[in-house]
């Protein structure tokens, strides 16, 4: 669905890109392209192309696909932030001084985007091929990272078999394993979610 935006929408969508404008250098100069197969920068970078593109599909998309991901991010950074609580370590690099402070900054986003997100479901609307089209996508990205990333990064989790030396499960395994169990226990349920509590795009 094509939707005008209004002008705090327009406004964000220019701040947002300069962000995003940002970023992606000063990222792919750190940590290499492959850093923006991780899901949480595939909805990064989908949230600006939405607001360009008036897309409630896109926005729609990052949803379904990244919003618990998110969320659970959000988690880890505040209980260790708040508590010194570690829960997945998915935030650890936030609290690294291997990392500069400027660089830790702009993993800020994890925060923002989610709020973006919901605001702008709840003003427009979800669109219910999100479901469909993400889970197309993260395959797409599942077997990118698989083919083409460094084991040691661990990109989407996609090897940590080989990561903390589990020998029961074989990689093509686990893969297969992913493949099925983010759509199952991450998109769907997110999809029924923004059908219940969000109108129809």
């Amino acid at each position: 669905m094509i939707i005008d935006l209004n002008f705090e929408w327009q406004i964000l969508t220019y701040l947002l890109t300069i962000f995003v404008c940002f970023l992606i250098p000063v990222y792919w100069y750190h940590y290499g392209i492959r850093n923006f197969l991780w899901l949480s920068d595939v909805g990064l970078l989908l949230t600006p192309v939405a607001l360009w593109k008036d897309s409630t599909l896109l926005m729609s998309m990052a949803v379904v696909g990244v919003l618990i991901p998110e969320l659970i991010w959000n988690l880890d950074f505040f209980l260790q932030l708040f508590f010194n609580v570690k829960t997945l370590n998915i935030a650890d690099y936030m609290f690294s001084s291997r990392y500069s402070l400027p660089l830790r900054a702009l993993s800020l986003y994890h925060i923002f985007l989610p709020i973006i997100w919901i605001v702008y479901l709840a003003q427009f609307g979800y669109d219910k091929k999100a479901l469909y089209n993400f889970t197309s996508l993260y395959w797409i990205i599942l077997l990118i990272t698989y083919l083409f990333t460094d084991p040691k990064e661990n990109i989407n989790w996609v090897f940590f078999p080989q990561r903390y030396n589990v020998k029961v499960i074989s990689p093509r395994v686990w893969v297969l394993i992913l493949a099925a169990a983010f759509p199952l226990c991450i998109f769907v349920p997110t999809h029924y979610l923004c059908l219940k509590f969000f109108k129809a795009a």
